[in-house]
């Protein structure tokens, strides 16, 4: 399980401080984000974009610590300094019977809108 403690040290080293909150859950944890370009969009409706394109739309988060999202997280919103996205996609990368870490579509968060209140 070497892998495993390797990617989980690695962006406990060299990722972001974010905090998620997901319902009434709330955590603080390390994770990279970074944003998705065009040959990324495969994950959302394979709309292909322009080579180099950038809509600033999207982004790819990875982290190693999933537990603030069991249960769900449609509900979830994570921060990152002025910054704040919502989740669009997640799913858990495993190996060997382990998650090896989560990775998730962002796209920035601009509050409640009608969809959110409509959906509870």
């Amino acid at each position: 399980m070497n892998i495993v403690r390797a990617i989980a040290s690695s962006i406990k080293r060299f990722g972001n401080s974010v905090t998620v909150k997901n319902g009434e859950k709330s955590a603080r944890l390390r994770c990279f984000i970074e944003p998705l370009r065009y040959k990324n969009k495969m994950y959302l409706n394979g709309v292909m974009l322009e080579p180099g394109y950038f809509d600033g739309g999207h982004y790819l988060f990875i982290s190693s610590d999933s537990s603030v999202f069991d249960g769900g997280y449609d509900k979830a919103v994570i921060s990152m300094g002025d910054d704040s996205f919502i989740i669009k996609r997640l799913e858990r990368y495993r190996a060997f019977d382990k998650v090896l870490y989560i990775w998730a579509v962002l796209t920035p968060y601009i509050g409640m809108t009608e969809d959110d209140y409509d959906s509870d």
